[in-house]
């Protein structure tokens, strides 16, 4: 597994109820004078994208959530810090080298979703795990629209396409 990019993208629906759902909001934020802030929804919003490539062999299937408990974790992190998107037996990872002898309790294990991996995480951040094979001829903001669809069908219950604006930051 390797870690491909970090954005941020905004987007908005492609449908007539969309913008004027927007202009309604443009419109009573100027004539009251006051910011109205609402947060993503299935007709626009901004998310904070991480995008891991994964080979056939890596598809994610399980989430854990570990705490790491003492001083001892703090000083181990800072001391070697971490290698996100290592990918090694359990055993081999330096992760684990780091943190064996760190107090951990585990307190959660969600299923990943094997068709689209994907972890939500908050209301505002995701996680994609993408077949490198799948992606390499696509630019940033054809990957934006593939993640946000996906996103709003999973989150919202709907199936729309998207207009997206991202980052400047792009490394396609």
């Amino acid at each position: 597994m390797k870690h491909l990019d970090d954005f941020t993208v905004d987007y908005l629906a492609i449908d007539e109820g969309s913008n004027k759902f927007l202009e309604l909001l443009k419109k009573f934020e100027s004539e009251t004078n006051k910011t109205f802030s609402l947060g993503n929804n299935s007709c626009f919003g901004r998310l904070h994208v991480s995008v891991y490539t994964v080979q056939e062999n890596e598809k994610p299937t399980l989430l854990l959530w570990v705490l790491l408990h003492g001083d001892e974790a703090f000083d181990a992190l800072i001391e070697n810090g971490v290698n996100f998107g290592e990918t090694d037996l359990l055993r081999k990872l330096d992760f684990i080298r780091v943190f064996k002898d760190v107090r951990a309790s585990l307190i959660s294990a969600d299923e990943v979703d094997s068709d689209f991996p994907m972890i939500i995480n908050g209301v505002d951040s995701v996680i994609c795990f993408v077949n490198f094979e799948d992606v390499r001829a696509m630019n940033r903001n054809e990957l934006s629209k593939v993640i946000v669809k996906e996103y709003v069908r999973r989150v919202f219950g709907i199936d729309k396409e998207f207009t997206v604006r991202t980052d400047d930051m792009s490394v396609f």
